[in-house]
């Protein structure tokens, strides 16, 4: 071998060396298995063509498969589009509110003791012989005062105002029955009314029912009352423990409209009846005559039917 060939030989040698090393460090330090074969494959190929070699047939894993690489997404707020954020889902309607603003049909503070001018005193179901019951209007209350009899038990009455006409409306007032029975009526005409009326609920030791009441072991009753035969029909009632707290205001609310009779104590509704039988009349104040307190009466039109709450 001349010596210029020979120098040709280390040249390539060398630089066959080198091309060895580096390929041979990234395929150990970057590379799977696959792509140490791939890089493999690689350095025999470049020293076959330095030292003018023939390529051999195959020597990669021939299962080896080279996926492209992945595109990268930079999040750049300011340069990409709002993601639309999926609505949760929507939540049922809240119940009907009560419309304060419903228009008012009839409103009595009794802040006037000349306000009792405006009610017919009506004693339900007494011999011709009863002493009237006495209401009278004092301390910004109206005020079912007794009869002056030894025993008012049964002897029930009711102070009547407003208008026959009045239809579609909710009559609502406070009340204080102390241990006797107290009510509101609604659609009172010659005919018959409506009546909603609460017994206090039982001392604690008591077994149920009010001594000192027409009706036992009964929290409340609506009922349908009429007048040209003195009969009563039961709509609803609750349990003695459903009754009014001694000593404290309630509220009693009946509304009326559509064939449809609701009745509510102290805001909770506690029956609805269908029954069209008294669609429009007066409203009223029940109490036995003995003693009861009432306050703040509402009468108001329904703006609508009656809520379902």
């Amino acid at each position: 071998m001349s010596h210029l060939h020979q120098s040709k030989a280390v040249k390539q040698m060398l630089v066959l060396a080198v091309l060895v090393a580096a390929l041979t460090t990234y395929s150990v330090v970057h590379g799977t298995n696959g792509e140490q074969l791939q890089a493999q494959a690689v350095i025999v190929q470049h020293a076959n063509s330095v030292l003018g070699e023939p390529e051999p047939t195959q020597l990669v894993d021939p299962n080896f498969v080279i996926f492209p690489e992945p595109e990268v997404t930079v999040y750049c707020p300011s340069c990409q589009e709002p993601k639309a954020v999926t609505p949760l889902p929507t939540m049922p309607p809240a119940p009907t509110p009560v419309d304060t603003h419903a228009p008012i049909l009839l409103q009595d503070t009794f802040s006037s003791e000349a306000s009792i001018n405006n009610y017919s005193i009506m004693d339900v179901a007494q011999p011709s012989d009863f002493q009237h019951s006495t209401w009278r209007t004092e301390d910004g209350l109206l005020k079912q005062m007794g009869d002056y009899s030894e025993s008012a038990i049964d002897k029930e009455t009711i102070a009547v105002t407003g208008d026959e006409s009045m239809s579609y409306y909710e009559v609502a007032v406070q009340a204080d029955g102390g241990r006797t029975p107290v009510g509101v009526v609604a659609c009172y005409t010659s005919q018959g009314f409506y009546l909603l009326r609460a017994y206090p609920a039982p001392d604690i030791g008591e077994s149920g029912g009010d001594a000192m009441s027409s009706v036992d072991s009964r929290g409340w009753i609506l009922e349908r009352y009429n007048l040209q035969t003195n009969t009563r029909t039961l709509m609803a009632d609750g349990l003695p423990s459903a009754g009014y707290i001694q000593g404290q205001w309630s509220s009693l609310k009946i509304q009326v409209g559509l064939g449809t009779v609701a009745a509510y104590m102290n805001g909770n509704r506690i029956a609805v009846v269908q029954d069209s039988k008294y669609p429009s009349g007066k409203v009223g104040l029940y109490s036995e005559a003995r003693y009861a307190r009432f306050d703040n009466l509402v009468v108001s039109r329904l703006a609508s039917s009656i809520p379902d709450r």
